[in-house]
């Protein structure tokens, strides 16, 4: 399991991403949905800073040998802090 902290700064959402252990996971892939291919990965203390323009989209974390899928969209993030658990395969 994996989980991800969020917080949000003017237009970036930014946050740590960690395993069932509260340990920071390097090299975690963080993207929306409607821009795959713009993605960032999560630094060697797990933290993370993405740029978002639309509103109505969706975060994904992946890591290897962890299931993916999609945390929150960044309307709800842009009010409060998200967390998010995900589970090992």
């Amino acid at each position: 399991m994996f989980a991800l902290t969020i917080a949000v700064k003017t237009q970036n959402i930014s946050g740590i991403v960690v395993d069932d252990k509260n340990q920071p996971l390097m090299a975690a892939n963080v993207y929306f949905i409607s821009k795959p291919t713009h993605g960032k990965i999560s630094d060697m203390d797990g933290r993370f800073s993405i740029p978002f323009t639309n509103e109505n989209d969706t975060l994904v974390v992946a890591f290897i040998g962890y299931l993916h899928g999609s945390c929150f969209s960044s309307r709800s993030a842009k009010s409060n802090n998200q967390h998010a658990s995900f589970n090992k395969y």
